[in-house]
Formats: C-alpha cells, structure tokens, sequence
C-alpha cells in the first residue's frame, strides 16, 4: 500500500491540472475541490444523527442512473437510515441531485490518499460501503476493512483485458479484492475472472445478474417520452433515430450514414446524444460542417420539417429520449470504447443497433443478439443498410422491439438478490 500511496502522491500535480485542464470546457471542474481531499461540512441534522449511514460510490452518470432503484429501495427500507453518495464527475453529482434530491447526502468522492479518506470516513462514519460495478481504490477499501465497514461490489463487472491488467500486479490485486466481503457479479463469466484474482476467497462471488436489466419505465417519464415525441413529429409523422452516448471520431460515422440514409426517408430526424457536455459545441459544428440543419435542445430550438440533427445537449435525459424515437443506435461501440448500456433502450421495445466494440457490455449485447433484438454492425455502410432495412418496416421494428422487452422481463430480479445481501450485512453490523 506503501508504494500505491507512493505513486498517488507523485502523479496527484498532473490529476490536478488535468482537473483545471477540464474545467475550461466543463468549468464545474473548478468547482468544490476540497471536498475531493475530504473536507466538506455535514448539516447538522446529519452530524447529530444516530441513525446507520450506508455510502454508494458511483463513479459518474452511468453508475448513478444504474443505481437508480437500489438507492430507493435503500431510502424505502431503511427510512432511519442515512444514505450518501459520492460521484467523481460534475454530471454524476449532478444526476444524483436531479435523481435525489435532498433525500440523500451527495459529495465528490476523496483522491484515494490515506488522508483523505481517513478524513472523509471520520465524517461519514459508514456501517456498509457499496461499489457500482468496479470503481476500485484501494485505500477506500483497505480503511474502510480496517474498520470493519463491510464492504459490497454491486454489479461486478472484470473485462479480459482489466484482468490482464490487474494480473500485472498478481499478489497487490488478490490483496484488494481479499478485502471485498461479497461480490455481486453480473455474470458466470464475470465471476470467474474475479476468481482469477481473489483465488481461495472466491466463495465471496454470486452471480446475481445485472441490475441494469430490473429497468422500470414509470408512467411520468412515458407520459414525457410520448409528449417530446409529438413536439417533434409537429402535425407529420416521421421517423427517429437516436445515437446514444457517442464519442470523439464516432459522430462523423452516425452522420455519414444519416446522409446516405436521408434521400430514402426525406423526414428522417437523427437525435445526437454526445456522452460529454464538452463536446456539445464542437458536435453542432461538425453537423454545420456536413451541410445539416441542427437544431439544440437546450436552446429550445425549432424542431422543424427541415430539421436533420436534433443535438440533445443536456444532461439526465437520455432515458426520456429513448422513448421518443424508433431505433437506438448504441455510441461507444464504433471506437474502441466498450460500448454503454443497451438495456435501457430495450426496456422502451426499441431494436438496437451496435458497434463492434461492446466489452463493457459484452453479454447483455451477445444474449440481446441471441433474442433478435440487437444487430451489430461495422462501419458506415454496414450502419446505414441495417438502419434502412428497420426503418422500411414497422412490423420489423416491432418484433425486435418487442424481444428486447422480453429479454427485460425474463433477466429482471438482480435487484432483490443484491438487496439480499445489502440486508444481511446491515443486520450482522
């Protein structure tokens, strides 16, 4: 731990001027920096309560939105109890706020520098401690089994190559997940990677499934979804594609393929969800650049009849906008990303299409392949002549709708295993 706390210690400069280096584009960087060295003030409702404190570390938007309903069945079940949160990026804080409110206690997570985290667990004084998917540090970890916090990994998930890259370090990795209590991986595949590191304590790993799949669309987001839906479609119906999450390098790809895909359906409208607000600017550009009317939704810009790019650039509204369009076309799979969350188009009955990188996601997208729900696709021929066929044919994007839903429905129930251990932890504690 010595030489880990070493080597933070050195490269903290170049964390922090990566930090300011952001802040130019997104300047909520700038913003709260102590409390990324722990120190932050607690309400005095907070500090003066007795009440058990259970802390989820959910590193950014993703990890906070797949938490979603764990939290609330936490807030539900154990209504003496305190729930806080901690996020690494501004739009994980922010979606946490969005989400919660007040009902939890939302601050950055510390560098992971024994200082730090001494300080910020002296304040929260945890009694669980659980990790979204493998947001691992290690001197969270270690601090927190020295005081006998137990200490959950929800929704584990462990690529080949973040094996590969933790097997680097064969006896420091085993020494770390050793300190975990119970591993809820997502997969049998999952599972035996993490037994790969954690070897004769592998009897700590269930498989409980992803809680990404115990999606619910409520009725209030439905009721948005249809309403946005008819804001653009005004008095014509037209057909919506939505790229969700894209990345540097992949928004010329979805563009070209829209413009090979445009004389066939003359009121096509591609909705452009890029994953960071700093790209926002830059994104509109490139579709100025490519000759395409854009219109933004935080701008609250015309959607017209004229309209080809509708640039979603705001933050927390992607499941909404699921609902409002015909076809997901998955960002992060067509640059060596990994892909992001397919299941959250499946559970509005969209068909998906993907990229070829996808291991972030790899069984979710192989068992959605498997059910007809999903295509995967490679370049920008391959994108345009798959996304033609599904928008030539309502029943064909019905039926594959309607398998993603099926999926949904048959892999749900992750959420209450998981929620079966969190409660046998804070009975023994």
């Amino acid at each position: 731990m010595f030489i880990y706390s070493f080597l933070f210690y050195c490269i903290l400069p170049l964390i922090l001027l990566r930090l300011l280096w952001r802040g130019f584009k997104a300047p909520q960087y700038w913003q709260r920096w102590p409390e990324r060295f722990g120190i932050f003030k607690l309400d005095a409702e907070f500090k003066s309560s007795k009440q058990k404190t259970i802390w989820l570390h959910a590193v950014s938007v993703g990890e906070v939105l797949a938490s979603r309903e764990l939290v609330e069945q936490c807030l539900k079940k154990y209504k003496n109890s305190k729930v806080v949160m901690t996020t690494m990026t501004p739009t994980g804080s922010d979606q946490v706020r969005r989400l919660f409110g007040g009902r939890v206690f939302h601050v950055y997570a510390p560098y992971d520098l024994p200082g730090n985290v001494n300080r910020f667990l002296k304040k929260i004084k945890p009694d669980l401690f659980l990790i979204m998917e493998t947001e691992i540090w290690p001197n969270m970890i270690v601090k927190c089994n020295k005081k006998n916090i137990p200490i959950v990994l929800v929704n584990g998930r462990l690529s080949e190559k973040s094996l590969g890259r933790y097997q680097k370090f064969p006896s420091f990795s085993s020494f770390i997940f050793n300190k975990i209590n119970t591993i809820c991986a997502q997969s049998d595949a999952d599972k035996k990677r993490f037994s790969a590191l954690m070897h004769d304590n592998a009897k700590h790993i269930m498989v409980t499934g992803s809680i990404k799949a115990d999606i619910k669309v409520n009725d209030i987001v439905r009721k948005q979804a249809l309403g946005y839906r008819l804001t653009l479609e005004k008095d014509a119906k037209r057909l919506i594609v939505l790229a969700a999450s894209t990345h540097k390098d992949e928004d010329e790809i979805l563009l070209s393929a829209y413009k090979k895909l445009k004389p066939l359906f003359p009121s096509l409208l591609l909705v452009l969800v890029p994953r960071h607000p700093e790209r926002f600017n830059s994104v509109a550009e490139l579709c100025r650049q490519e000759k395409l009317a854009v219109a933004r939704k935080y701008q609250n810009d015309v959607v017209s009849d004229q309209t080809d790019v509708l640039l979603a650039d705001t933050m927390g509204e992607l499941f909404m906008l699921f609902g409002a369009c015909d076809i997901a076309v998955m960002g992060g799979t067509f640059i060596e990303h990994g892909g992001h969350n397919p299941l959250e188009p499946a559970a509005w009955g969209l068909p998906i299409v993907s990229g070829q990188s996808d291991y972030n996601f790899a069984l979710a997208t192989k068992e959605l392949i498997e059910v007809g729900a999903l295509y995967k696709v490679e370049g920008v021929d391959d994108l345009a002549r798959t996304t033609k066929e599904l928008l030539q044919s309502t029943l064909l994007r019905r039926s594959k709708g309607q398998a993603a839903i099926d999926y949904i429905e048959k892999n749900s129930g992750a959420l209450n295993r998981v929620f079966g251990v969190i409660e046998s932890l804070i009975q023994k504690n």
